[in-house]
């Protein structure tokens, strides 16, 4: 016998990970920020909550890829003379196979 799917609610505007999430972002702590943001994306959130860690989530990443804090996918390069934007992406595209 098949056991029938159990459908989880909808978690609300508030949790622990959520609200730890905030908290980190607000004092600047954008990589923890991120951190807690990115598995609420995969559980079950109602529509307004997952609104809320899609647009929260954005300003993070926006905040880290524009600033000089670190972050995984970001890669550090010196530009040196003679350089192109089409040398530097091959090199980029390189690096990650």
């Amino acid at each position: 016998m098949l056991w029938p799917r159990c459908r989880r609610r909808p978690l609300p505007l508030r949790g622990p990970l959520l609200n730890e999430a905030r908290r980190q972002e607000e004092q600047g702590h954008f990589n923890d920020a991120r951190t807690n943001y990115l598995p609420l994306l995969s559980v079950s959130l109602s529509t307004q909550a997952l609104s809320e860690v899609e647009t929260r989530l954005g300003r993070v990443n926006i905040e880290l890829a524009t600033t000089p804090q670190p972050m995984p996918e970001k890669v550090d390069y010196i530009v040196h003379k003679g350089d192109s934007i089409e040398r530097i992406a091959k090199k980029s595209a390189r690096r990650r196979r």
